[in-house]
């Protein structure tokens, strides 16, 4: 955690740094970001961004959580998404200011639900009282946001909510006992990251 500490101080400063002109921003076409706030919360991930035109940018982004870090309540998943973003920004200046977006996703991975704790050669260890192999899902979303460009450094808060499609695309929805995989429908995050 102290590597990823570190790493993220040497391209903020290096980003405030390098500011540069209105134009200069004008001109970054691509954008590659992290969101802090999911890493917080387990889940890995990256986007993307190309600029389209003055109002429009396609956005691709990839997350991946694990089973030791993922956690609602005694629920534990991991899993994988990507989605497609198509972003249109308001004021005809792209990539900066306010977006609406539509998005499609994919989802899958699998659940476990954990029964109550107990201690194995000293380590503690919980019994898995239900399971779900290979859930997987579609989603339509929608999302709204800003960024912010600093030189080559950019910040975008954003929100989104989503629609699930299918429930179950392809695996086994509910293997054992009926547990079926945590959809969250809506989310919030910042994204912090690097343009040109």
């Amino acid at each position: 955690m102290r590597k990823e500490i570190v790493i993220f101080a040497v391209v903020l400063f290096w980003g405030i740094g390098g500011i540069k002109s209105h134009s200069i921003a004008q001109e970054q076409r691509n954008f590659i970001s992290i969101n802090p706030v999911g890493i917080i919360f387990g889940i890995q991930n990256v986007e993307f961004e190309r600029v389209l035109s003055r109002n429009s940018g396609i956005a691709l982004y990839l997350a991946y959580s694990g089973f030791a870090e993922a956690k609602i309540s005694d629920i534990r998943f991991e899993g994988s998404e990507q989605r497609v973003t198509y972003r249109y920004y308001i004021k005809r200046n792209a990539p900066k200011g306010f977006w609406l977006g539509g998005s499609f996703a994919y989802s899958s991975g699998n659940v476990v639900k954990l029964g109550p704790e107990s201690y194995i050669g000293g380590q503690k260890v919980y019994i898995i009282e239900e399971y779900a192999w290979n859930i997987s899902m579609l989603a339509l979303g929608v999302e709204v946001g800003y960024r912010w460009i600093l030189g080559n450094f950019n910040i975008a808060p954003m929100a989104m909510y989503r629609f699930p499609l299918t429930d179950n695309l392809l695996g086994t929805k509910t293997a054992s006992g009926g547990v079926k995989i945590p959809f969250v429908a809506y989310g919030i995050g910042i994204n912090i990251g690097w343009g040109w």
